[in-house]
């Protein structure tokens, strides 16, 4: 649905930032998330496959992107052009992954970014 809005023209600087965010959230952050589930869950890995050490090294590395992003958020509403885009769909179900492992604690920016998510009409995101 072009009239929406949703996603900056390519081409353009806006764009730029909105590949930025999504490829930050998905390489950055949410890769050390799924890490975290593969070696804590029953239905991922048998026991004597999974990695539990792992977990700490995995929360301290999303904690240091969400540093970056808690950041940024401080600086603007929104990631792309200060106004509601699929960037912040894609960040923001990240983001409520993070929530899920209570990861956010300390993130002012960022939980005050997900109140403004949630508080959108039709959100689906879950709360934690």
């Amino acid at each position: 649905m072009p009239e929406k809005n949703l996603v900056a023209k390519p081409g353009t600087w806006s764009r730029a930032l909105h590949d930025q965010w999504v490829c930050f959230a998905l390489s950055e952050m949410e890769s050390w998330l799924w890490s975290t589930e593969l070696n804590t869950l029953d239905e991922a890995l048998p026991a004597e496959q999974r990695v539990p050490a792992i977990v700490e090294q995995n929360s301290r590395l999303f904690r240091r992107s969400a540093k970056a992003l808690d950041m940024a958020l401080a600086e603007t509403s929104f990631l792309v052009e200060d106004r509601f885009t699929v960037t912040d769909i894609i960040v923001g179900y990240t983001l409520v992954f993070g929530q899920e492992q209570k990861l956010l604690d300390g993130f002012a920016h960022i939980l005050a970014y997900l109140d403004r998510l949630f508080e959108r009409e039709h959100c689906t995101m879950p709360r934690y």
